[in-house]
């Protein structure tokens, strides 16, 4: 189905009121310029049952999806989530408002490769919201064989029309090294939607609010309905008059995880 209709329901919490441990901070030397680049992490006793990688939103850092109690608490959920599951949780900085440019993609390709191996496991699902949602389709069409699978919320697809909105531009220009007019290449090369064949091939779950008005709903409506063209497995939900933080609740993100698990 290309557009689902959203069907929010409570997810069920894993492990109860589990408490939370203080996630565990890392760092890596970037083969790219030999900058400290950090990141924090959950682990699990043991060998992983798979990596959920988030990718936080704009103006924010890692420590977003480590933070509980915010966006309805949706990052206590997925901590929860994937305590529960056995999973390895990382949160990288990919430095800053990176909207994964090209640095931003060398380290996470870095450190997913690093985590996995301590983790003991190459299944990898790649998370984000907004700026993060954006650049989890970006690494995802680029790198499809690092993935098992993308949850991208609220992304956007087309950087050169997202870029045509004030609110968010100076960052993206200032990751972008200048406008669409000055650097086309790079806008077409980090525009998701022009690289969709990349994306075929994985799993990818998209949730848009309808009346999104920071990143507009088209982005993702384009890029499900491309994919769907291409024959890769998508599943899409739009929030009816939902707003740009809607899809950022347990209940989407729950059903995320579970489609692209099976449970």
């Amino acid at each position: 189905m290309l557009k689902e209709p959203a069907q929010p329901r409570r997810p069920v919490p894993m492990n109860g009121a589990m408490p939370l441990p203080p996630p565990q901070p890392g760092r890596f030397v970037s083969p790219t310029d030999g900058t400290e680049q950090t990141y924090l992490l959950d682990m699990p006793q043991g060998v992983a049952a798979g990596l959920l990688v988030y990718l936080h939103g704009a103006t924010n850092h890692q420590e977003q999806g480590m933070t509980e109690g915010i966006y309805h608490d949706s990052f206590g959920f997925v901590r929860r989530w994937v305590a529960g599951h056995g999973w390895a949780y990382v949160c990288p900085e990919y430095r800053g408002d990176s909207w994964m440019n090209a640095a931003a993609e060398v380290d996470l390709d870095c450190l997913i490769e690093d985590v996995c191996r301590r983790a003991e496991t190459r299944k990898v699902l790649l998370m984000g919201g907004s700026m993060g949602g954006t650049a989890a389709l970006i690494y995802a069409c680029r790198h499809p064989r690092q993935l098992a699978g993308v949850l991208a919320l609220c992304p956007a697809t087309d950087m050169a029309d997202r870029h045509k909105l004030a609110m968010l531009r100076a960052g993206i220009e200032t990751a972008y090294g200048g406008d669409p007019q000055s650097k086309p290449a790079v806008y077409q090369e980090r525009s998701s939607i022009r690289h969709a064949a990349g994306l075929a091939s994985l799993p990818v779950f998209i949730a848009h609010g309808e009346a999104d008005q920071t990143i507009p709903v088209r982005h993702s409506r384009d890029m499900a309905a491309e994919l769907e063209r291409l024959g890769g497995p998508v599943r899409y939900v739009e929030i009816p008059g939902g707003d740009h933080d809607a899809p950022a609740r347990p209940t989407y993100i729950a059903q995320g995880l579970e489609w692209l698990t099976g449970g």
